[in-house]
């Protein structure tokens, strides 16, 4: 019998011990491969190196990589303790440190390589679905299916040596644990955690100083500095983190402890549940606790990608309130000449409406704008804003972008010149609503036109010309937008400004699909993580549990109770982590969705739901699974 035969019986003989790992380490495989079929289609060739398509591509790809790195790693140490007792074994007949070391290796090598063959071959027979997925997510031509030789290459060759590193790194799991203690390793119960009242209040400390912090830091400045040196978020998010943990540990206690005094203790099977949770209450809570923040990470990244995937159209209306834009300033000698091949391009479109204004500008940068009440009327029009009047003494602040509030103030100059006509400056609204497109001016302040007038006859400004147009259908108006820019051809130095909005919808829906996509697949490797890890806390411990359960069943226990204690047990290991992070989600959503749209609840409800559904369903095939294991043992 030689070490690699050793190996090799080992995998083959201990099936399911090892599937828990094949299993895991297969799916991360398979997740890179499916994003390198796609990354590394023909039919993105064209893309250039450097471009923000295949950065993002590459970065996604990276990012997979590293997370799956991490999470076989995990996989491999859970792995690794339920093999203590077995290596103990081989150690008390003989075996050398040496050859301990080796066997691991081979074992690690033997699960890893077959896993990357699986993954491949599962892969190449769902490729097209995942092509398909990505034609539509990157708005690109073709995208058929293909021998994707380099995919496979750079799969095996990345999990290969992946794998290499860990079986390597394997033993020091194992460490220099002493061989009594490796073979007792299923026997050892666990030290019992009292409540601290002192670490409930620093968690609930930390969770009420959080909320401070997010709701009120644009307002005190000490607090937005704080958030806005690059240490102040990732020390809240560390300190959030601490806080969950402790408030899990500490009100699990309490609820166990409260459960305890109730009268439904003594009924049924609820006192042998209930001792057998606070039994491995320490180790169970660091486990759902690390399942939970993966849900959370999961179900945030899903819900923020896909709301931000819903609201393209709305953000870019926003910013671009006009379906076509063009600004000229005063300097600018082919504005008839461009204007007229615009109006020419569009005026037969269905639909076709123009609207025509000017803003005064002053200064360097040309930032603050200045404009009259009847041209400011006449561009609301055109966003389908409500109109407003304005007095001799009155201004009215518009944003020069969506997602800035003006402060409420108005220019020096102005101030004086309105102040000399007897009109003592009062600030009667501020809007949001930019009319121009986000970023050409920070602010624009609406004057009433015969104070503008005025203001005219004193200073002198820079007047800017725009030209807005909107037609009906024009997200499909693509064809019409390369054309149009392929004959206003910008000059290097800026005399005027062509907007598309069916432009920044392609481009915001390509880079929103574009993080989704590379989002949904690390959201994945984090619902399988959280999934695998309650998996191997189930497998890692059935030995013992089944001589407990042997033991409860010599005392009268029969199998429709037994059949209760241990769905009720993997219902709390399971369900009780989805539910803390289904609420943490909806805690974190709130508040966005009040300040950036309703989009964000109604998905993150949505996602919710399915979540549920894919839980209920993994919950009932390993439930079911783990009692058919324990049923052969013990019944």
């Amino acid at each position: 019998m030689t070490l690699n035969k050793l190996a090799l019986n080992n995998v083959v003989r201990d099936k399911w011990t090892y599937f828990a790992y094949f299993l895991s380490s297969m799916f991360s495989a398979f997740i890179f491969f499916s994003f390198s079929v796609s990354m590394f289609h023909p039919d993105l060739s064209i893309i250039a190196n450097g471009s923000s398509l295949s950065m993002a591509m590459t970065a996604g790809a990276i990012l997979v990589y590293l997370f799956s790195f991490m999470f076989i790693s995990y996989s491999v140490r859970a792995f690794m303790k339920s093999r203590k007792k077995t290596l103990g074994l081989f150690t008390i007949m003989g075996a050398s440190k040496k050859q301990l070391n080796k066997m691991i290796f081979n074992e690690n090598m033997i699960i890893g390589v077959s896993a990357i063959i699986a993954a491949i071959i599962f892969g190449l027979v769902f490729s097209p679905l995942f092509l398909m997925l990505s034609k539509k997510i990157m708005l690109v031509e073709g995208f058929e299916m293909y021998v994707p030789i380099k995919a496979i290459l750079v799969t095996f060759a990345m999990f290969f040596v992946l794998f290499l590193i860990i079986s390597l790194l394997s033993p020091i799991f194992i460490g220099k644990e002493k061989v009594i203690k490796m073979l007792k390793s299923d026997k050892t119960d666990e030290k019992e955690i009292a409540f601290s009242l002192l670490f409930m209040i620093i968690g609930v400390l930390i969770i009420l100083s959080c909320i401070f912090i997010f709701l009120f830091y644009n307002k005190v400045d000490a607090l937005r500095t704080f958030m806005e040196n690059g240490i102040g978020t990732p020390m809240m998010f560390i300190a959030l983190l601490v806080a969950i943990y402790l408030l899990y540990v500490q009100i699990s206690i309490l609820i166990i402890e409260n459960m305890k005094k109730r009268k439904m203790y003594l009924r049924r099977t609820n006192m042998v549940i209930i001792a057998d949770i606070k039994s491995k209450l320490r180790e169970n809570v660091k486990m759902m606790y690390l399942v939970t923040i993966l849900f959370t990470a999961a179900f945030y990244a899903i819900v923020m990608l896909y709301a931000q995937n819903i609201d393209v159209e709305k953000n870019t209306k926003a910013n671009f309130p006009f379906n076509y834009t063009y600004v000229s300033q005063s300097n600018n000698n082919h504005e008839i000449e461009h204007v007229k091949l615009i109006e020419e391009t569009l005026k037969e479109k269905n639909g076709y409406k123009e609207y025509k204004y000017e803003v005064r500008s002053k200064g360097e940068d040309g930032r603050k704008g200045i404009m009259s009440l009847s041209d400011y009327n006449r561009a609301l029009k055109g966003t389908y804003g409500k109109t407003i009047s304005l007095e001799k003494n009155e201004v009215y602040i518009v944003s020069g972008s969506p997602d800035i509030m003006p402060a409420n103030n108005i220019s020096n100059e102005m101030k004086t010149v309105l102040e000399k006509e007897g009109a003592k400056p009062s600030v009667v609204g501020i809007s949001k609503q930019n009319i121009t497109p986000a970023g050409f001016f920070d602010t624009i302040s609406v004057l009433n036109d015969e104070m503008l007038n005025k203001l005219d006859e004193k200073e002198v400004y820079n007047i800017v010309k725009i030209y807005s147009y909107n037609i009906n259908g024009w997200k499909e108006e693509a064809k019409t937008t390369k054309e149009l820019e392929s004959k206003i051809i910008m000059e290097k130095e800026y005399k005027f400004g062509f907007f598309s909005a069916n432009e920044l919808l392609a481009t915001e829906k390509n880079s929103k699909n574009l993080m989704l996509y590379v989002g949904f697949f690390i959201s994945l490797i984090f619902v399988i993580a959280a999934s695998s890890m309650i998996y191997f806390r189930l497998i890692t411990d059935l030995e013992k549990e089944c001589v407990k359960f042997k033991g409860i069943v010599k005392l009268g226990l029969s199998k429709k109770e037994l059949s209760k204690i241990i769905s009720t047990q993997n219902f709390i290991l399971m369900f009780v982590p989805f539910s803390v992070a289904i609420i943490l989600l909806f805690i974190g959503i709130w508040p966005l969705s009040s300040k950036l749209g309703e989009s964000y609840f109604k998905v993150a409800l949505l996602c919710s739901v399915t979540f549920f559904i894919i839980q209920l369903i993994g919950y009932i095939l390993v439930n079911s699974k783990y009692k058919k294991a324990v049923f052969e043992e013990v019944v």
